[in-house]
């Protein structure tokens, strides 16, 4: 998998470590909001502390579905897929002008997916 490569995970570290993951499967603003490029916004926000203060919240204490553990709930990794390859949300986020992205392409994730477009919508993109 391309995002354990990047890391430098091993089957056992994304067994013990994957807990503090997030992915944001869907990241992205809907008009009016996208015309005003929220989805930056967006993506911004999915690294605000208010949100790993909400991830550690929601998970303190939870029992594990697959270990049947509990284990303490920090988020320390937001990950996110583009459903056509790279997406301009995620260019030149930076926290200040030094550091550097806060989204970085690590490479390619196999498997399929579907749109849900209607019979007239799908017409038209193909005509």
């Amino acid at each position: 998998m391309p995002r354990d490569e990047h890391i430098g995970w091993s089957v056992h570290d994304r067994e013990s470590r994957l807990y503090h993951v997030m992915d944001a499967y869907i990241l992205g603003a809907v008009p009016p909001y996208s015309f005003l490029l929220g989805g930056k916004a967006v993506a911004l926000a999915a690294i605000w502390d208010e949100v790993r203060q909400a991830f550690a919240s929601k998970y303190r204490g939870r029992t594990t579905v697959i270990e049947e553990k509990q284990k303490t709930a920090s988020l320390v990794l937001v990950t996110t897929t583009s459903a056509i390859g790279r997406s301009s949300i995620y260019n030149r986020l930076r926290i200040s002008e030094e550091a550097e992205p806060i989204y970085r392409s690590v490479g390619y994730s196999r498997g399929w997916s579907h749109f849900h477009f209607s019979d007239e919508v799908f017409g038209q993109l193909r005509d």
